[in-house]
C-alpha cells in the first residue's frame, strides 16, 4: 500500500506522538507550515532555494522543508522538493516536467 505524502507525515509524528495526537498534530501544522513557506518562496527570487527548520511546539521533533520558485516560459511554480520530519524524508508523487515534488502553487 503506497501512503499519501500527509499520511507519511502523520505516522512520522506517530514516532513522537500517540496516533490521535499525531493526526491532529499534522492536520493544523502541516497547513501552517506549508503557507508560512509558500509566502517566503513567494517572496524569493526565481531558482533561490530556500530551506527552513520548524519546530513543533513542545519541541519534541523538528520539521524541515525545502523548496523554490521556478519558472519555465509563461508558467511559474512554487514547489517543495523535500518535507522531513526529523531528518526523515516525506516521499512526494512525481509531476510531470518537475520530478517527485510538492507543487504548492502554479500559474
Amino acid at each position: 500500500m503506497i501512503l499519501s505524502w500527509q499520511k507519511q507525515f502523520t505516522l512520522l509524528l506517530t514516532k513522537y506522538y500517540a496516533p490521535a495526537e499525531a493526526a491532529r498534530a499534522s492536520s493544523v501544522l502541516l497547513p501552517a507550515i506549508l503557507n508560512d513557506f509558500r509566502k517566503m518562496l513567494s517572496a524569493a527570487p526565481v531558482g533561490k532555494v530556500l530551506t527552513e527548520s520548524y519546530n513543533t511546539e513542545d519541541g519534541k521533533t523538528v520539521i524541515k522543508v525545502k523548496g523554490k520558485k521556478m519558472k519555465s516560459g509563461r508558467a511559474s511554480a512554487l514547489v517543495v522538493s523535500d518535507l522531513l520530519v526529523a531528518d526523515v524524508p516525506v516521499q512526494f508523487d512525481s509531476v510531470p516536467g518537475f520530478g517527485r515534488v510538492l507543487i504548492l502553487e502554479g500559474s
